[in-house]
């Protein structure tokens, strides 16, 4: 059954895309490798869903208008629904061999990977599973961005002769860095945060040092130091949101994370 509702859920995807093209506006698909007959392989799944969304969102923009018998709202409502069954089969066939089609990857899930165990009734827990994408997609980019800034930071300071340790910081940095670093050593079953002191300070502790080296250093790379430091402000209160398993995410939240995270990664991405 659910194998049979992603088929139809694909195919009416192409059809909303297709009518869309025809009469709407011209999506120019040879631009995403999709000419009549790549659009219909359901191994472009993946740059498929990335349509649906464009779509999904002139869509919106346009809301209750009519152009020719063409409901735009109506057609935004079709879409949706076959983006909420097929975008998270397109991320699990971008984590897995691009290859494969969807046929190939629903084989290989397990009924197991399902959070609601058999017997239990998921209507009743349908406002806490509904987070999970949210909550994927906020870890996800934030953990990376994390690490990309500790990473660009290490590598600019190091061009710039600038010391990047715990030397730089006060003592009560420095006490945290050493605690858990002796920590680390009692618990070897667990991974080491990393090779150098950053990985051992705070997400919202980076801001350190665009504080105290923002003249010499990082002054020509962001337009101001209030840029960078209030979006690293705001991803970690974010962050603790989502480590603390709270109730109130949504759709908005992950957005915001997703636009910060990329301005972040395009403006130090040419430093790293």
């Amino acid at each position: 059954m659910k194998d049979q509702l992603i088929k139809l859920k694909f195919l009416r995807l192409i059809s909303e895309i297709e009518e869309f093209d025809d009469r709407i506006e011209n999506l120019e698909l040879d631009r995403y490798g999709l000419d009549s007959s790549e659009l219909k392989k359901d191994n472009n799944l993946p740059i498929i869903v990335e349509v649906g969304k464009i779509i999904y969102s002139k869509l919106l923009d346009a809301g209750v208008w009519d152009t020719s018998g063409y409901k735009h709202h109506v057609h935004a409502k079709d879409v949706k629904e076959c983006l909420d069954v097929l975008e998270p089969l397109s991320r699990e066939m971008l984590k897995r061999d691009k290859n494969k089609t969807f046929e190939d990857i629903m084989d290989s899930i397990s009924e197991g990977d399902d959070f609601i165990m058999e017997g239990i009734d998921p209507k009743k827990y349908s406002e806490i599973i509904q987070n999970f994408p949210v909550v994927g997609t906020c870890y996800k980019w934030i953990h990376n961005t994390e690490n990309i800034l500790r990473k660009f930071i290490i590598k600019i300071l190091d061009d710039n002769g600038v010391p990047s340790d715990a030397s730089i910081f006060g003592s009560n940095l420095n006490k945290k860095i050493e605690s858990r670093k002796r920590k680390e050593t009692q618990k070897t079953y667990i991974p080491t945060r990393g090779g150098h002191d950053i990985y051992y300070i705070d997400f919202l502790e980076l801001n350190g040092y665009f504080t105290k080296y923002w003249t010499n250093v990082f002054q020509n790379i962001f337009e101001s130091q209030s840029w960078i430091t209030d979006k690293i402000k705001e991803l970690y209160d974010i962050r603790n949101l989502v480590a603390h398993n709270s109730f109130n995410l949504n759709k908005d939240i992950s957005d915001l994370v997703k636009v910060y995270c990329k301005q972040i990664i395009k403006l130090i991405d040419q430093y790293v």
